[in-house]
C-alpha cells in the first residue's frame, strides 16, 4: 500500500469536525489560516484527513474556534486509535505507538478510578464476551469500545449539521 493510499484510508473523524468548526463560524480557510498561524493547506489536509494536526496546532485552532483544547484533542485520540483500526499493520509505526500510549493512559486512567473502570463491561468473572465462537481479548473489547465511540462521535457530529 503506497502512502498516498494509507492516507485515504485515514479516519475522518477529526477532519469533520474541524470542517464543521469553520462552516459553524463561517470562516474561510485563509481567515482560519490568519488567525491560527498555520497555513491554508495544512488545514485544508486536516479537513480532508490527510494529516492528523499535532495537539499545538489543535490548540491555535480551538483558540480560533472559541471551544475547549480538551474537546480536539479528544477527538484526535480517536482518529489515531480509529485509524490504526483501519490501516492496522499499514499504519505507521509512529501512529501505532501514539495508539499504544492513548490506550495505556486510558487504561491506567481508567484503573485510577476506582469502581468506574470504563473499559470494564462486567464486573463478575462469570460473563465473557465471546463473537464467532471465541471469548474476546481485553484488547479487543477496548477496540470494540473505541469503535463504538467513534461511530457516536460521527452521529453526533452528522445531528450537528
Amino acid at each position: 500500500m503506497s502512502n498516498m493510499e494509507k492516507r485515504k484510508t485515514m479516519s475522518t473523524i477529526l477532519g469533520t469536525r474541524l470542517k464543521q468548526l469553520r462552516s459553524s463560524k463561517d470562516l474561510k480557510l485563509a481567515e482560519v489560516s490568519n488567525r491560527a498561524g498555520l497555513t491554508p493547506q495544512v488545514i485544508s489536509l486536516y479537513e480532508r484527513a490527510l494529516r492528523i494536526p499535532s495537539v499545538e496546532a489543535l490548540s491555535k485552532l480551538a483558540r480560533v474556534y472559541e471551544i475547549e483544547d480538551k474537546e480536539l484533542i479528544q477527538i484526535r485520540e480517536l482518529t489515531v486509535v480509529d485509524t490504526v483500526r483501519l490501516l492496522g499493520d499499514e499504519a505507521p509505526p509512529s501512529m501505532k505507538n501514539e495508539r499504544n500510549m492513548i490506550m495505556h493512559a486510558r487504561d491506567t486512567s481508567a484503573s485510577d478510578q476506582q469502581g468506574n473502570n470504563e473499559y470494564n463491561l462486567d464486573d463478575s468473572d462469570s460473563h465473557q464476551w465471546v463473537v464467532d465462537g471465541t471469548p474476546l481479548s481485553d484488547e479487543e473489547l477496548k477496540d470494540a469500545q473505541d469503535y463504538i465511540r467513534s461511530i457516536r462521535i460521527m452521529r453526533k457530529l452528522r445531528e450537528v449539521d
